[in-house]
């Protein structure tokens, strides 16, 4: 159905310059350099040792001994398959490895090298079957090794490399010797061809001296070269017609996925089908992107291809909104081709030919268009554990150690785990064929039915004992990886993945401070407020960090590093620099001085520089603390002191702590009219959740204890945000926060059914019926369902005559305890031997009853995108010109569901729009009869109180003249705290749409329908 190409390499390396790329794909040479120089530059190039020790780190396959690179004989002398002599540095070329010295080749043949445990050998470059090693030049390029597990001869190696990656690896130096040494150094008894043949070339024509030949190697038995592996890594010449596996170098380079998807759709519909399966249409921000994309397209299909370029009638804008998504400039980039014309005044969508040219056309037009995926595990990194485990074991060895089980959502992430394996391995799809990590995709790749084996997945059909059990899928690489469903308790060794690290998924939080002070005074802030100076020790805490402060400031500031006169130190825990991440402006800075010199970054570029610590610059601190990037939540419900810390800590984490200023100023951006409210000092000048602050924002004159009866702190939002001392029994409305939201969503359906029923729909909806697990869990489901239902409703416990339990079985979901936790109101009494289910009551307690009884159900959404996203569109249009909008460009209006995601919607007002739109009411998708703009039935409700001399909401303009009757669309009210107030559907306000993984209402009232029907026969 689509077609991926993904822009990252498989196992990416530090490599400077040089990227290798392993392509365990049996070749032979002519092969392998064909691979390498169609997807990268050429063969690997080797000049030195330590380029060897690079390509060995390469390959990571104790099963691998020899793989091409791309050194050849032409019969005149070894030369590299790479010609670019830009490539090589004084004397590379030369760079040899042989086993023999002298290596011979027999009579006229094209004889190439194969390398074996770091050691080059010859051989016939047709005959040998090697995998191989590419190399990949290209400016920029992240290039990676991939070793290939497959046997080609040295021509096939080579032609595979520069399909599938660049080419083969080229060895050029002892350095890069030395890698591929280490990169194979688990690889036992087997050469890899590499990208040296006869003319003691390399395959994608770099030049270099180095060698590093086994002894008596090349002897001229053949005329491509291998790594021989049994061999210290040491090369040898082999006939290039012999098949071993090989070591193809690639590029990770963008991060960006682009899909092909081969379907014709309208632009809307492909908009909305990749925003439903991606990120969204094609974004193209600059020539490199355009390029690939070019690639992505091309490899498939020759036609056009949707983009996501439109026309709002003001201007040409992209699809994708995210705003963090584009750099400086980007936004503006166009291909045009003399176009657009807007020829009718109907070509208001872009498409893009296969030589990357857009025009412009009629939306209505269907054809194939191009996604662009940009979810933050879309470049995950994968790790084979070779210790063999059950599926469940397997599983929790990767959310313990990694992310969890690898999800397989492509062909290319499928051969990406071919190549790094010689046998079966889990993988993280299971029972319902649903992934690990709760992820979504379309992409299979069963076994058919092969030479009297059924097709997969057949559930241990034909298995005897087995029939029925098979829940857990492996890869079988007996069949070219294609997947096989197994028994779960089976062992085997198995796949995990690694997400990197990135802005939103590090606890590590940035904060520039615009300030100028000295190192000193800036380490003494930082330490006071946050966690200190800001720390940093890999390239993506650096582009964190940078990102942090770009865009706000262009010049110099100081962050943790310093010298004590005897080494770089880092101002947190005070740990040596030593040989961790440095982004310096020269190679290493001198104290020539001997003064004491601490480091700024330039925050245009992100270079670190010296100076003296007495200069005054700007500063970064970073925050590592648990509660960082805690929420906060405003109860407009008047409480004393006691009582708001109370009800905070039973339906939060507790009463808010400003621990800094830009704590204070968040508090303050919170509220939009005078009013003071509670905060989590008290008494001894201590914050309610312990925390240690020296932070204080008091107005003049406070605290002044009056009546020594003052020991509680409130905030002034009439004077600033600043703090006063209050009697702890005056009743003030107040602020918690919660440290850590919980991933749960619980929704009330308001059918009802008997409790199988609900069991079923839950299950095909969401996830399951609603768990418990813990007091917390159990007052948020208690607000879900006595916001909008007075009545009891079921539950996911029942009782399996042995002992009552959860319906939802995954073992991963609890926590140590918490299968057991219960919340019984003398029960259960199992009256009759009948009552085998569980429901609950408004007030929290639970019951059992007859499953057959009739009530609601609460369900449970354990998905990992069960949150759905929100935008706030400025612009201001009536209620059914939002909806419009909202429906083409993203999914409906914005339904409020829940507590969490009214909070949502609150902290997108609060913090990016308060300065225009505090006295506003903005649009959401609840109309006239009550019912969500997208079908949904959730009961939660947040209208406004009667307050001074408004009226409760809704009122239906009963106290507007002109209005009575009339007031049948809801709006947020920002003056108001994100209450809901009704109002007439023409009014022009701005309004919220949502985006993002949504329940199809369709589909859900069409199961309950069945299950009626079902009910009535």
């Amino acid at each position: 159905m689509f077609t991926l190409v993904l822009f990252s390499g498989f196992f990416a390396l530090a490599l400077c310059d040089l990227q290798y790329v392993f392509v365990n794909q049996s070749k032979t040479w002519a092969e392998a350099q064909r691979y390498c120089r169609d997807k990268y530059t050429d063969l690997a190039t080797i000049e030195n040792e330590q380029q060897t020790i690079q390509l060995l780190d390469t390959v990571n396959d104790d099963s691998i001994d020899l793989a091409w690179i791309g050194l050849y004989d032409d019969l005149n002398s070894w030369k590299w398959t790479l010609e670019n002599s830009d490539f090589f540095k004084a004397g590379e070329k030369d760079f040899r490895n042989w086993y023999n010295p002298d290596p011979y080749s027999y009579g006229a043949q094209s004889i190439c090298v194969y390398m074996n445990r770091g050691i080059w050998y010859t051989t016939d470059c047709s005959n040998r079957l090697y995998p191989t090693v590419c190399y990949d030049g290209r400016k920029n390029a992240s290039a990676t090794y991939v070793f290939l597990y497959q046997y080609k001869n040295w021509t096939e190696a080579q032609s595979y490399c520069r399909e599938h990656h660049t080419d083969l690896i080229s060895i050029r130096n002892e350095t890069e010797n030395q890698k591929i040494e280490y990169f194979l150094s688990s690889y036992y008894n087997y050469a890899v061809w590499i990208g040296l043949y006869k003319t003691r070339s390399w395959s994608d024509q770099s030049n270099s001296s180095f060698s590093y030949w086994s002894s008596w190697q090349p002897d001229r038995s053949g005329s491509c070269a291998v790594v021989s592996f049994s061999d210290s890594w040491k090369w040898a010449d082999e006939y290039c017609n012999y098949a071993f596996p090989f070591i193809c170098y690639s590029v990770s380079g963008s991060s960006r996925q682009y899909y092909l998807v081969n379907q014709s759709l309208s632009w809307t519909e492909a908009q909305r089908f990749c925003r439903q399966n991606y990120t969204d249409l094609a974004t193209i921000d600059n020539m490199e992107e355009m390029n690939r994309l070019i690639n992505t397209v091309n490899g498939s299909y020759s036609g056009s291809a949707w983009i996501g370029q439109y026309d709002d009638v003001n201007s040409w804008r992209w699809s994708l909104e995210d705003n963090d998504f584009y750099l400086q400039g980007e936004r503006d980039y166009r291909n045009f081709y003399h176009e657009p014309d807007n020829s009718g005044g109907k070509e208001l969508c872009v498409y893009m030919n296969s030589n990357g040219k857009w025009y412009d056309t009629s939306c209505d037009y269907t054809q194939q268009f191009v996604c662009y995926d940009g979810r933050v595990n879309t470049s995950q990194r994968y790790i084979r554990i070779y210790d063999s485990k059950t599926w469940t074991e397997a599983r929790r060895y990767c959310r313990n150690y990694y992310t969890d089980l690898v999800n397989v959502r492509n062909q290319t992430e499928n051969q990406k785990i071919l190549e790094r394996t010689g046998g079966g391995v889990w993988i993280g799809l299971y029972r319902n064929r649903v992934w690990s990590n709760n992820q979504n995709s379309t992409y299979e790749n069963w076994r058919p039915q092969i030479n009297g084996l059924l097709a997969q997945p057949d559930n241990g059909v034909n298995q005897g004992n087995e029939f029925g059990y098979q829940h857990c899928t492996a890869v079988s690489f007996g069949y070219s990886g294609q997947w096989t469903d197994e028994v779960c308790v089976s062992k085997m060794p198995f796949f995990c993945y690694s997400r990197t690290c990135t802005q939103y998924s590090c606890t590590r939080q940035y904060h520039f401070i615009s300030e100028f002070k000295s190192w000193a005074e800036a380490q003494r802030f930082c330490r006071q407020n946050y966690t200190d100076l800001a720390t940093i020790d890999n390239m993506e805490e650096m582009k964190k960090l940078f990102k942090t402060v770009r865009g706000t400031y262009y010049g110099k500031a100081w962050i943790g590093l310093y010298d004590d006169l005897n080494s770089w130190r880092w101002s947190l825990n005070n740990t040596a620099l030593q040989g961790g991440f440095k982004s310096w402006y020269v190679q290493k800075p001198v104290n020539s001085g001997g003064k004491s010199l601490c480091v700024y970054m330039s925050t245009s570029r992100g270079i670190w520089s010296e100076a003296p610590c007495s200069v005054s610059l700007p500063f970064i601190c970073y925050d590592g603390r648990l509660n960082a990037t805690a929420s906060y939540v405003f109860v407009y419900q008047s409480k004393n002191w006691t009582e708001a810390q109370s009800y905070c800590r039973e339906h939060h984490t507790d009463l808010v702590s400003i621990r800094n200023e830009m704590e204070n100023y968040r508090v303050l951006a919170l509220l939009f009219n005078s009013y003071t409210v509670w905060i989590g000092l008290y008494r001894s000048r201590s914050w309610s959740d312990q925390s240690n602050s020296s932070f204080s924002n008091w107005r003049s004159g406070q605290p002044d204890n009056a009546g020594n009866s003052e020991y509680c702190t409130a905030v002034s939002f009439s004077d600033s945000g600043n703090w006063t001392d209050e009697n702890c029994n005056t009743a003030f409305p107040f602020i918690c926060y919660s440290a850590i939201t919980s991933s749960r969503q619980y929704y009330f359906v308001n059918q009802s059914l008997s409790w199988t029923e609900a069991q079923r729909f839950c299950r095909q909806s969401y996830t399951d019926l609603a768990t418990i697990d813990n007091m917390e869990e159990m007052n948020r489901l208690i607000n879900t369902v006595n916001s909008s239902y007075n009545g009891s409703a079921w539950i996911g416990q029942y009782d399996d005559v042995n002992s009552w339990r959860w319906s939802l079985e995954d073992n991963d979901f609890y926590q140590e305890g918490e299968r057991d936790y219960r919340n019984w109101n003398h029960e259960p009494n199992n009256y009759g031997g009948k009552e085998l289910c569980a429901f609950m009551t408004p007030n929290g307690n639970w019951y059992d009853t007859s499953c057959e009884t009739y009530y609601p159900p609460v369900c449970y959404d354990g998905r990992e995108n069960a949150t759905q996203k929100y935008i706030l569109v400025s612009t201001g249009m009536p209620w059914t010109s939002a909806q419009s909008y909202c429906r083409q460009r993203y999914t409906d209006l914005a339904s409020v569901r829940n507590e969490i995601e009214w909070q949502q919607i609150l902290n997108i007002t609060r913090i990016r729009y308060y300065s225009y739109l505090s006295g506003y009411n903005v649009w959401i998708g609840l109309y006239r009869n009550r019912l969500w703009s997208d079908q949904s039935s959730s009961s939660f409700t947040y209208w406004l109180p009667q307050i001074q001399s408004d009226v409760v909401q809704p009122d239906n303009g009963a106290s507007v003249p002109g209005e009575q009757g009339a007031q049948h669309c809801t709006t947020v009210s920002l003056k108001y705290f994100g209450q809901w107030t009704d109002e007439r559907c023409f009014a022009t306000l701005p309004f919220f749409c949502y985006s993002g993984e949504k329940i199809n209402l369709l589909l859900i009232n069409k199961i309950i329908n069945i299950m009626l029907l079902h009910r009535k026969v």
